[in-house]
Order: structure tokens, then sequence, then C-alpha cells
């Protein structure tokens, strides 16, 4: 088995409050935060994730810091397949092996109601939506044909429209997703992704 545990990082801030840290896995792993097991056990997980390369589904940690207290991070991680059924299964013993770790702040900020009081105030309300490389790429075949992040987008729209009737949804994806509010939404464009030049100014 090739098991590695990736150096330890510490993290420090200058006010106490409380911050998330995303472990979004790409083969077995565990998280430890000052020496302690956070999270799920991921070292013999079995629910997949809808990104790319057979990854878990993403994992939120709630940590209190405080203030000029550092906190170390530390990551175990493999590339041997597991639970090892899946190598009789899939008759390999290696894949993947690699994880990212994701630190946020704490929102302060509710973002859907500060959405929905921007549009309230508009005249016309745009919502941008879609996938990114994260979720769909040439070669992979997406899980489920749903927006991502657990619905948070098709409630963004369901929230802004009802707020706003003039209400426009720019889909920016590479393939076809559900729209479960199109019947509830006046205007939707579908303007794919553009390649490189996307969003480029002209001069």
């Amino acid at each position: 088995m090739n098991c590695i545990t990736r150096p330890s990082r510490l993290l420090a801030q200058e006010t106490s409050r409380r911050y998330c840290k995303i472990l979004a896995r790409i083969g077995p792993g565990r998280l430890f935060v000052d020496g302690r097991l956070v999270a799920m056990d991921l070292w013999d997980w079995a629910e997949e994730g809808e990104a790319m390369f057979d990854g878990s589904i993403d994992y939120l940690v709630e940590v209190q810091m405080e203030a000029s207290r550092p906190v170390e991070l530390r990551v175990k991680m493999t590339n041997e397949l597991r639970p090892l059924s899946k190598q009789k299964q899939l008759n390999m013993m290696h894949k993947y092996g690699s994880c990212r770790i994701g630190f946020k702040e704490e929102d302060q900020i509710d973002y859907l109601q500060e959405a929905v009081n921007a549009a309230k105030s508009a005249d016309v309300a745009v919502v941008i939506v879609g996938l990114d490389t994260e979720w769909e790429l040439e070669g992979y075949v997406r899980q489920t044909v749903d927006l991502p992040s657990d619905s948070s987008q098709d409630r963004l729209i369901e929230a802004v429209v009802a707020a706003n009737p003039n209400t426009v949804d720019v889909n920016q994806s590479g393939s076809p997703v559900t729209m479960p509010w199109a019947d509830w939404v006046p205007a939707i464009l579908q303007p794919w992704h553009q390649g490189q030049e996307a969003g480029k100014c002209a001069r």
C-alpha cells in the first residue's frame, strides 16, 4: 500500500471566529486538526461525489479558532483502492491518490437573502449559473444532469425569480442541465462554453 502523510500546515487568524475546512478527496484520506481525526473517516469511503476522477463527496468541518492560536492540519492519504472490495470489483489495487483542503471563513452574510434584496430593487435580475471544469470535461461522464452543489444554484434562481418576475437566467455549461424552474423564468440563455477566448475584451 502506498500511504503518505502530508506535512503539517499551521493556520492562524487575528480574531476568534469559526472557520470551515472542506476536505475534497480523490482516493482514501483522513484529515486531522490539532492531531484529532475530524469529519467522517474517509479511509473506506463509498459515497461517490459528482466531480471528476471518482472523488468522494465534499465534507465540511467546523473549527472554532481563537485569535493568534495556530491550528495544525494534517492529511493522511493513499492511492490504494478502498474499501478492499473495490479491488476485486475493478480488478486493480491502486487508482488515484490525492486530496484538496479548502479553507473558508464562516459566512457572516446571508448571500441568498442579499441576492433577493438586490432583485427586488432592480428592474431586471440576471442570474448566472452552470458548470465548470470541476464538473465536466472531455472524457468524463457526469453522474447526473442536475446543477451541482446540493441544489443551491436551483434555490438561488427560484428565490430571485420569486422576488423579481423579470429574471433572466444564464446557464454557462458545456452540456445540458435540468431546469426545474424553467416554467417560472421568462428568459433563459444557454451560451455553452465559448472556449479559451470567452470573455476576452474587444480592443
